[in-house]
């Protein structure tokens, strides 16, 4: 906004004027201003973002070589660009022409088919987008280049070796011998010093650097120590404390800018500025600048480095640029004793008498033509070339001007360059384009040099030194804008040398070679999985010919047998018309007469002939069927798999809770009018909406795979009938089938209500069709008239029921069917005999709150530990503060689910204070579970065993209950220890895969494998044998001692499962003392 701001750099932020501006003699009394601006080199991404800003605001020319016109968005205003002065050196996507060099570079060596490492700073975001563009280079569309680029980024800031060392470790695992490095010379050194060490460098292993090396970092890899060089950076070793970095950069190559000269077609010095530049360089002698403190040395060779060339060609481009808005005299202001005036149009300032005095300031003053060579063009909009501007001095020199100790001339620019500008530079023509202000691309723009470890006769000491390869591309073309544009060969062109190069320490290329399976592998392995898979369909299309052939001599015979035996099966039929029908007529008549008469007994006897005679029909018409029986009881094996429907199932569980509530047992409680028989329409209701709810997930705009996975879910509960089984029976024997699995039902859920140790749960689960929980629940309610008693609404509780089983996971172990077992553990501490029996026996409200508390006590598991969840900063252990998370979550979600109207099964038949009673007793059973809290509870336990002990008088009922309780379920949970010795083995089994699972877990998020939990030293024989020591007899003990001294049977129940405890524990005490660590099979 102000020419002052412009001509006094305020616009630019964070340079130190001292080292960075150019300060005028004090006898000068010159304003200390910018002119124009340069660099920087290797600017990070966040550097040219403020470069950006600058450039943006348009007032001073700047050129730099670190930074691309994309990342300064630089171009013509309107056209997406910013109105700016700002010039880049670098061409137009730098990033893809160099991304494509080295690609050809890896295809002239049969590399580009391979796996190739690169190794960057992490914080280099130039060199990730290097890496991006090579990986999308193999992906254009009819791309040769195969290779496959692997990048591991390296932590450098501070002294972290540790991340270096890994990731080298990790490259070293990868058998790589191609590596690719992006990092700068500093950071390089450390590296490749590192991987020396892991056998990384030399022999086949090839470096390619993306970074030129100068001849100043040359001397430095020559003559430095790496002591020296490492020093505070690596702990070199001794043995190699006199090793250069030059010996292990032998045989590597470097890739980058070309250094001078490219594009040119002779090396002539009259041709070639490059050329003429050297010549220029080498007649210098430090002596002719003494202030400089130069080496002697300093002027022996020139610096043959892309950034010396491209400093000298921004420095030449800087200065056109800058006097070309000189000529353009709107941008042009005098700086006279700090006031600023605008130039007029013409060809000079005018300056008042009355502020400076007389004098005129023409532009030929300024600067003039000197026989320089360098021949440079302002480019019009049409591409041509005017003549070049020639101004002359009009009244004497500038410097002798009678105001020269107060005046300066600045350029502040309004606009941009109005047209391209192109001339003859040291790193090649130069061309900066009009639209995007970058330099365009041109032949041999990018070198390739083969680093050598040189040893010169007359010379006593080696050095490192580089060996031209090739320069690319041998041609340009500008169809060639965009990423996937390029030819698909190699635009390299190499050259001959004197010298052999060096591949690490051959000079013959190696072969790649990685732990990868290259392109070409993976087509041979392809190939002959296809002639494997022929070769398997031409088998199998053989054998079932002869199948076929089988099949129809099986058909002729079997046709022949049914001709012949035609007249056999009319005399089959024609004996039941006739000797069946009639005996069973008669057997009929028989059942009648029994009937009337008047004797209770043979009324009885009429009911027990009945059941026989409908037994003996279904056998008969299985037979008319053509059904062998021995199909009809195979079949009952497979109704747990394949013909559990809705209807099946809500059939068996309307048989087995009616046949509950036919039960007469001690402790019963008085049952209500409103609590009626249960249809099985009721049932089937709720499994039809549970069913229709998991395939109505989805909403309309999602999409049909979403249902289909809906549908997958829900085939855990609902097997559909397979036609190809059922086909075989008519649902005369189906029925015949059901109700022999009836039977066997309500035999299983017989032994849950009564206590009996022999409860098998997955036999259970077998005959419910992976229902058990539901089924065992209700069915132990209803057979102890909690349902009645309570007055709830059986349907709800149906529904509520299904929906918890629902809800569970299918993990291992925490899953439904460990739940039902837990139902029907603490079920049996509340019949008679059972220490929970005097404290339900006159509470219905209790009994509801200990199956309530056995059902929901896993639900919605995760199948991991709290630990693990809290580890994790898992959500549900943020929820829950991680304290107790997983019971916490079971609690949250029962009782969320119960405040739902469609599971609300307690309504309004509870008052608030009985319903908060049952709440709160059943958080306290839950929580217990936490194996965190387990001695605690147990301690709690014995003390207040010993105080009742003392005085039964002395405890608060309450108390007592939450104490007691709180054991009895934990006793549940750990209720498959006391079983028979192969259900417990099959829990065992089952515990330890889902530990094991959690071990994998750990293991893939790199955290410490919790104890048991390792896959590679899985828990055996031993481990059980501590569990059950530590955790599990103490409980059982305590807890047969509590039911032996206050039962009200003297804990009969309790000691036989301690009985069963003890018998496991002998088998495994036993297993860990053999020599093999395989646990015997059961």
């Amino acid at each position: 906004d102000s020419v002052s701001s412009c001509a006094k750099h305020e616009a630019i932020y964070g340079i130190e004027t001292e080292t960075s501006v150019m300060m005028h003699d004090e006898t000068e009394s010159l304003p200390n201003t910018v002119d124009f601006l340069l660099g920087p080199r290797d600017a990070v991404s966040y550097e040219c973002g403020m470069l950006k800003e600058i450039a943006s605001l348009g007032r001073l020319p700047m050129v730099t070589w670190g930074c691309t016109s994309e990342e300064l968005n630089m171009g013509v205003a309107g056209e997406g660009g910013s109105d700016t002065t700002t010039i880049s050196m670098l061409p137009e996507n730098a990033k893809n022409l160099q991304a494509h060099a080295i690609l050809d570079f890896l295809r002239d060596h049969k590399w580009d088919q391979g796996h190739v490492a690169v190794v960057y700073n992490q914080d280099d975001s130039k060199s990730l987008q290097l890496i991006q563009k090579m990986q999308s280079i193999s992906g254009c569309n009819g791309s040769t280049h195969g290779v496959r680029i692997h990048p591991y980024p390296l932590s450098l800031q501070g002294e972290n070796s540790e991340g270096v060392n890994k990731a080298l470790a990790e490259i070293k695992d990868g058998n790589y011998n191609i590596f690719l490095s992006t990092l700068q010379f500093r950071q390089l050194a450390p590296v490749i010093y590192r991987a020396y060490k892991l056998d990384m460098v030399g022999r086949d292993n090839i470096w390619i650097h993306t970074n030129d090396f100068t001849p100043t970092q040359l001397i430095a890899a020559s003559t430095d120590p790496l002591s020296s060089l490492l020093e505070g950076q690596v702990d070199v070793e001794e043995v190699d404390a006199d090793l250069r970095l030059g010996e292990l950069l032998q045989g590597s190559f470097s890739i980058g800018w070309t250094p001078g000269g490219a594009g040119y077609t002779t090396t002539g010095a009259g041709s070639n500025p490059w050329e003429k530049f050297k010549k220029v360089w080498s007649e210098q002698t430090p002596e002719k600048y003494p202030d400089l403190g130069l080496p002697e040395e300093f002027f022996d060779y020139p610096p043959l480095s892309a950034n010396a060339a491209l400093v000298y060609d921004s420095a030449w481009t800087g200065i056109v640029a800058y006097l070309q808005k000189v000529i353009d005299q709107s941008s042009l202001y005098l700086d006279v004793d700090g006031d600023m005036v605008k130039c007029k149009s013409g060809t000079s300032c005018m300056v008042e008498e009355d502020v400076a005095g007389d004098g005129i300031v023409g532009l030929g003053d300024l600067f003039g033509h000197d026989g320089h060579d360098h021949v440079s063009h302002s480019v019009d909009g049409d591409g041509a070339h005017p003549q070049d501007h020639q101004h002359h001095h009009a009244d004497g020199d500038f410097a002798n001007s009678s105001f020269a100790s107060m005046q300066h001339l600045h350029v502040c620019a309004g606009y941009g360059i109005q047209g391209g500008m192109e001339f003859d530079g040291v790193s090649g023509p130069v061309y900066i384009t009009k639209n995007t202000k970058s330099r365009a691309p041109t032949a041999y723009i990018i070198s390739a040099m083969n680093l050598q470890w040189v040893q010169e006769p007359n010379k006593s000491r080696s050095e490192l030194r580089p060996f031209t390869f090739g320069r690319w591309p041998f041609s340009w073309s500008d169809k060639w804008t965009k990423l996937c544009s390029f030819p698909d060969y190699s635009l390299w062109d190499t050259r001959s040398q004197l010298t052999p190069l060096k591949y690490g320490s051959s000079e013959v290329a190696p072969e790649y070679r990685s732990s990868y399976t290259t392109n070409a592998q993976v087509q041979e392995r392809n190939n002959q999985r296809s002639w494997i898979i022929i070769g398997v369909l031409l088998g199998t299309l053989g054998l079932l010919t002869i199948l076929l052939v089988c099949l129809f001599y099986r058909y002729r015979t079997a046709h022949k047998k049914v001709i012949r035996n035609e007249k056999v099966a009319k005399d089959f039929q024609f004996e039941w018309e006739t000797n069946a029908g009639k005996a069973l007529s008669m057997l009929s008549n028989m059942i009648d007469n029994i009937g009337d008469n008047k004797d209770h007994s043979m009324g009885d006897k009429k009911q027990s002939f009945e059941k026989k005679l409908a037994e003996i029909r279904r056998f008969l018409l299985a037979q008319d069927a053509r059904v062998e029986m021995r199909q009809v009881k195979s079949s009952i094996a497979r109704v747990g798999a394949e013909r559990y429907t809705p209807e099946v199932t809500a059939y068996l569980m309307e048989q087995a809770l009616n046949a509950s509530r036919r039960e007469s047992l001690d402790g019963v409680y008085r049952k209500s009018n409103s609590f009626s028989r249960i249809e099985k329409s009721s049932i089937e209701n709720v499994l039809q909406r549970s069913l229709s709810k998991g395939m109505n997930t989805s909403t309309s705009d999602e999409s049909t795979e979403t249902a289909v996975n809906a549908i997958e879910k829900l085939k855990r509960s609902f097997s559909l009938a397979s036609t190809e089984n059922l086909d075989i029976l008519n649902p005369v024997v189906d029925s015949v089938v059901v109700e022999q699995v009836k039977k066997k039902l309500i035999v299983s859920l017989n032994l849950a209500a009564t206590g009996d140790a022999s409860f098998d749960v997955f036999e259970l689960a077998r005959l419910t069709g992976d229902r058990p929980l539901s089924t065992l629940s209700l069915f132990l309610l209803h057979r102890r008239g909690v349902c009645s008693a309570l007055r709830l609404n059986q349907e709800k509780l149906i529904a509520y029921a299904v929906e918890v089983e629902n809800n569970m996971s299918d993990h291992p172990y925490h899953n439904r069917r460990h739940v039902a077992d837990v139902v029907a553990g603490i079920y049996a501490f509340t019949v008679p005999g059972g220490c929970l029996y005097d404290f339900v026996q006159t509470s219905p409200l209790a009994m509801l709150a200990v199956v309530f508390a056995a059902t929901v006590h896993d639900l919605q598991h995760p199948g991991v530990n709290n630990n693990f969840l809290c580890k994790t900063l898992h959500p549900l252990a943020i929820k829950h503060s991680d304290k107790s998370v997983n019971e916490s979550h079971h609690l949250s979600c029962a009782f969320d689910l119960m405040s739902q109207d469609e599971f609300d099964f307690m309504g309004q038949s509870m008052d608030r204070e009985d319903f908060l009673t049952f709440r709160s007793l059943v958080i306290e059973m839950v929580l217990a579970t936490d194996m965190k809290n387990h001695f605690s509870i147990l301690e709690r336990f014995k003390r207040l065993q010993k105080a009742k002990k003392e005085d039964q008088g002395s405890l608060d009922i309450q108390s007592e209950m939450n104490s007691v309780f709180s054991v009895a379920i934990k006793v549940a949970d750990l209720i498959h220890c006391s079983r028979s010795l192969e259900v417990h083995h099959k829990w065992v089994n089952l515990i330890t895969e889902e530990f094991l699972l959690q071990g994998d877990l750990e293991k893939a998020k790199n955290m410490q494998i919790s104890p048991g939990m390792d896959r590679s030293q899985p828990p055996g024989a031993l481990q059980q044998v501590g569990f059950t020591e530590i955790f599990v007899l103490p409980l059982f003990k305590a807890w047969r001692e509590y039911a032996t001294m206050f039962g009200s049977q003297d804990g009969k129940k309790e000691s036989q499962f301690y009985q069963g405890v003890e018998s496991n524990y002998a088998y495994w005490l036993h297993s860990s003392k053999q020599k093999t660590t395989k646990v015997e099979s059961v």
